[in-house]
């Protein structure tokens, strides 16, 4: 059996540092649910797999199970932010932000008529035309989250006709996809800055929308190749991030949001429980109740094994038709049973069906269900085609997967038609598909630790293993990561 790396869904609390909380932030301190306590927001997700990175409610959106996050690079400081907290710095260096770089130098004019500060390609050095590269990672598994939208500002300069930025972007590996591969973002969605137009160039803030590219998927990688130049100071001809300096002193904080790199992603979660639809009561004070018989139109029976007498449950057709697309092409279609205002079931236990007809009538589980209990579940919930029901599931059994079950859960899902489940299941790391590029050593070392180690662990946090795969280049500078 292959070894993978889980997710777990973490409880969301809302919670965060009094201290971060600014006027900027998007986090609103009286808003239900804020408290003082000096804790931080729960880690959802990883930056360059080191890290963490604090996912916050989408409260602009209006909607439910709508999230976001950003991170904003500010040249003048050379820092990183979050969450459009601008009081304290996420990461102190540009460096600090890459999961790769190579060739790529941090750059402050001092000249009196230039006064900019910008990332570029070493200068100075024999490598000064050759090409160079940052890479960024930003991972949401471990809070399990879906981009559903991805917005960029990506502000970069180019001053020859010899020279060239380009911008591409990949998912991240998963069992379906173990090789991803990068795609260029189109160049007409990004600002770049030429000698002609420098003053739109630092009034244009605009962000553009790449969720196209990267829509569905648990994180994404993003590239930025600086490329050519056989000239004098060819590594000049290409900037990223180009900012002028505060008044020309040695203060390079910023006070608004004009990033030239600024990420914003729209989360959801990778398994949404939709509610049930609403039942409309003729009569406001007209009550209507699981198993009552004085107000029940239908009735089920349920045959039981080894008895005599079947299991009765009385129940309303305007329960089973609006909430159950199965009783509803069954009471549609006229047939003898729904005719006769009865129904006979069977190949089905009785605390299953029981709960399931609990479910139609309060949008909920009361009771404490095992593993078992909830396959049993989840083929009744697919039966009887309640829709809702199989979501509430797939989040129960997608907290029980372990490297024991993972094959056994998989199957029941697609044989279900739990496409929230099959799809975490398409999306599962195997650590095999990721270290193909590794040496052999690497390999007989994971393979060692596979062996005795059964732990199940969030990807992206698993110390032991991602240090198997820590490279030192001392040319390239960049760190091979176990995603």
């Amino acid at each position: 059996m292959s070894a993978y790396y889980f997710q777990t869904l973490p409880r969301y609390r809302r919670k965060i540092d009094i201290e971060t909380a600014s006027t900027n932030s998007t986090i609103d301190p009286n808003s239900p649910g804020f408290t003082t306590k000096l804790t931080k927001p729960p880690a959802l997700g990883l930056l360059n797999n080191k890290y963490r990175l604090h996912v916050i409610p989408n409260n602009n959106s209006g909607l439910s199970n709508q999230f976001t996050h950003r991170i904003s690079y500010n040249t003048r400081n050379n820092a990183y932010y979050e969450n459009g907290i601008f009081n304290k710095k996420y990461l102190k260096s540009w460096k600090k932000g890459c999961m790769e770089y190579d060739n790529i130098a941090y750059k402050v004019e001092n000249e009196h008529d230039l006064q900019m500060v910008y990332l570029a390609r070493e200068p100075d050095t024999d490598r000064s035309t050759e090409p160079g590269y940052i890479i960024w990672q930003f991972d949401y598994r471990s809070g399990n989250f879906l981009i559903s939208s991805l917005n960029l500002r990506l502000k970069h300069s180019i001053f020859d006709d010899s020279v060239s930025i380009r911008w591409s972007i990949s998912p991240l590996p998963t069992r379906t996809n173990p090789t991803p591969t990068f795609k260029p973002i189109d160049s007409d969605l990004l600002l770049t800055c030429t000698d002609d137009n420098q003053y739109k160039y630092q009034n244009d803030n605009t962000l553009k929308d790449v969720s196209s590219l990267i829509k569905g998927e648990y994180g994404f990688k993003l590239k930025v190749d600086l490329i050519g130049g056989d000239i004098e100071d060819a590594w000049q001809k290409t900037q990223l991030f180009r900012q002028k300096r505060t008044s020309g002193s040695d203060d390079l904080t910023d006070d608004n949001e004009t990033f030239g790199f600024d990420v914003r992603v729209e989360l959801i979660p990778d398994i949404v429980c939709d509610p049930l639809p609403e039942i409309i009561r003729e009569k406001e004070e007209e009550v209507i109740l699981f198993n009552d018989k004085e107000t029940s139109d239908f009735i089920i029976s349920l045959e039981i094994n080894d008895s005599k007498e079947n299991q009765i449950y009385y129940v309303h057709k305007k329960v089973l038709s609006l909430r159950s697309d199965y009783f509803r092409a069954l009471l549609d279609s006229k047939m003898i049973e729904s005719s006769n205002g009865s129904l006979i079931l069977k190949d089905i236990s009785a605390k299953t069906l029981e709960i399931i007809l609990e479910f139609l009538y309060i949008d909920d589980i009361t009771s404490e269900l095992e593993f078992d209990d909830w396959i049993d579940l989840i083929y009744g919930a697919s039966r009887f085609l309640i829709h809702a029901l199989v979501q509430r599931c797939e989040k129960a059994l997608k907290e029980l997967v372990n490297e024991e079950n993972v094959d056994d859960i998989e199957a029941i899902a697609r044989g279900c038609g739990a496409e929230q489940l099959i799809r975490y299941f398409d999306m599962l790391l195997d650590v095999d598909d990721e270290v193909t590029t590794s040496s052999d050593e690497d390999k007989n070392k994971l393979n060692t630790e596979k062996k005795y180690t059964k732990t199940i662990t969030n990807i992206g946090v698993t110390t032991s293993l991602r240090n198997i795969f820590r490279r030192k280049n001392k040319k390239s500078k960049k760190l091979l990561n176990l995603v």
